[in-house]
């Protein structure tokens, strides 16, 4: 490939690498390996950092194990967790093996994506592409494939938080190579967990003016604020459930709670006697979609970047947020509109009066400049 332009900054080293249909390969030549002696290098990662592997296949391997003994000796027969590693072990050396390969060509970043598992209706090796580099095979892949400098899942699950806790740590930045069209997952990804991108699957499948292109016009103009927020700390992400009331965090000294709006609302109007309608069922985010029916994310999402101990930009939808701090009085002193241009972000209407009840919009994302006034009580 030539390239002179550099257009390509990182590279998907393989697709979901693993093995269907059975928890290891079987083969004559796959057969020998197992009963061959466990590599050394990966008796020795486990050795440094126990508590990182699955802890079945580091209590199945015991406190000295034999560096002369065989996969077959020291796990037997029909052990999960044993084949799924012995794959990754194998997969992760032959893929580290063509990441370092390209590296001495162009040392671009390289990154392996995972078909995640064990996951439900998925629960054996196997069942899942075993081997591949899922939450529980990351040290092993880290220990067999250093050219790789990230590994990333494909999250197509509902549960997308958990897997995004399992994937993002100092060692191994969060990128979401695949996903399904969920913009509050995006937010979350970006402002929760530290992320590096959030890529939907059959993106040339988007409705024109769907609400994961506003997401992303809005996520892209703040790359600059979310880059720094993000290295300082100063960001916070979030996606309610459905039938979650609040969260709550800490940025730059204040107290900040994110609150669901229409459960806020409803809650209000029935105590006065009135019963909310149900929501409105969004418009698909998809033409013609490829992974089923893609309908918009009705949560409350979104994000909030301190950018000074007074000032803060909260992005999302359905949501309303709220400041605090101990011992003072806090009051928002302006909210105003940020408004997505082909120039960037420019600044639109102050927000007063009844419009301040509900900063973050319920049926668009937006996006505000929020400065606070505290005085001490």
């Amino acid at each position: 490939m030539v390239d002179p332009d550099h257009t390509v900054i990182m590279v998907q080293v393989e697709n979901e690498v693993g093995l269907l249909g059975a928890g290891r390969d079987h083969s004559a030549l796959a057969d020998a390996v197992w009963k061959a002696p466990l590599p050394g290098h990966l008796i020795a990662a486990v050795s440094q950092a126990p508590e990182s592997f699955d802890q079945e296949f580091v209590q199945a391997l015991g406190a000295r194990p034999d560096s002369s003994k065989s996969w077959a000796d020291h796990f037997g027969d029909d052990n999960p967790v044993a084949e799924e590693t012995f794959m990754a072990w194998g997969f992760a050396s032959f893929v580290g093996g063509l990441a370092a390969a390209g590296k001495e060509v162009l040392p671009l970043p390289t990154y392996a994506n995972a078909w995640i598992g064990p996951q439900r209706g998925q629960d054996l090796p196997g069942q899942y592409p075993s081997g591949g580099p899922t939450a529980r095979m990351i040290p092993v892949w880290r220990a067999a494939a250093p050219a790789i400098d990230f590994l990333a899942p494909d999250i197509y699950v509902p549960n997308a938080e958990e897997v995004m806790r399992q994937y993002a740590s100092d060692s191994n930045p969060l990128f979401i190579p695949e996903a399904r069209y969920r913009a509050g997952d995006a937010f979350l990804a970006i402002g929760g967990f530290g992320g590096l991108g959030y890529n939907v699957f059959g993106v040339e499948e988007g409705r024109e003016g769907n609400q994961f292109s506003a997401a992303c016009s809005i996520i892209t103009s703040l790359t600059p604020e979310i880059v720094d927020a993000q290295r300082d700390g100063r960001i916070f992400g979030f996606a309610l459930d459905p039938e979650e009331e609040s969260i709550s965090t800490e940025l730059a000294g204040t107290s900040i709670t994110v609150r669901n709006s229409r459960k806020l609302l409803e809650g209000m109007l029935l105590d006065a006697g009135v019963r909310v309608p149900p929501a409105p069922e969004l418009l698909e985010e998809t033409v013609a979609a490829t992974h089923g029916p893609t309908p918009g994310d009705a949560r409350p999402f979104g994000m909030v970047l301190a950018i000074s101990p007074t000032e803060f930009i909260v992005v999302g939808q359905g949501a309303q947020v709220d400041f605090h701090k101990p011992g003072c009085d806090v009051e928002l002193d302006s909210v105003r509109e940020l408004v997505v241009t082909n120039a960037g972000f420019q600044e639109g209407r102050f927000l007063n009066g009844d419009e301040r009840l509900e900063i973050l919009s319920d049926k668009h994302i937006t996006a505000v400049r929020v400065r606070i006034l505290t005085t001490t009580s």
